[in-house]
């Protein structure tokens, strides 16, 4: 009756781990090394018929990177959530999500495929926005303003100060 946002906390059918995802993505490298620009510094040509000739080419980088963060971030959030360390928990994967995203951003052997599959997908369904604004509102409208305010600094410099490592790290320092 408070009028705020309401989460159910009910469960839908057991949980996914981690090692799916994990897995996936382990199974992804092999993939993410034939998607790296060659030394040469160019793209060959598109095969006919081949992934990168295909429109839904990025879609499925994309797509494939998402399913990997979405559950990656869902299985860390219900681990911070038993820890009780709720909502520190999405800090940190913010935090680690912009690192990652500043690595791949600056990280030139990547293919364009292969940024778009772990930065826009991967990182993209990771790291949460709506979440952390709604944790912030939340902490704030529970008269706990000053954890707010440290919670808002943590996101947003320590996004900015991870990101601005992973691209120093990956363009050669």
């Amino acid at each position: 009756a408070g009028g705020g946002i309401v989460v159910s906390k009910a469960r839908m059918g057991p949980s996914p781990t981690l090692a799916p995802a994990l897995l996936l993505l382990l199974a992804a490298l092999p993939t993410l090394h034939a998607l790296s620009v060659p030394r040469s510094g160019r793209m060959p040509p598109p095969t006919p018929g081949g992934w990168g000739s295909s429109k839904m080419a990025p879609w499925t980088a994309v797509g494939s990177g998402a399913v990997m963060g979405a559950i990656a971030r869902y299985e860390l959030s219900e681990l911070a959530s038993r820890a009780k360390v709720k909502p520190w928990g999405i800090a940190g994967i913010n935090v680690a999500g912009s690192f990652v995203l500043g690595s791949v951003i600056a990280a030139t052997p990547l293919s364009p495929s292969a940024k778009l599959m772990l930065g826009t997908g991967f990182c993209g369904a990771f790291t949460t926005f709506s979440t952390f604004s709604v944790d912030s509102l939340a902490m704030m409208e529970a008269g706990k303003v000053r954890t707010a305010l440290k919670y808002m600094a943590v996101n947003n410099l320590g996004g900015i100060g991870a990101a601005a490592l992973g691209m120093w790290l990956f363009s050669g320092g």
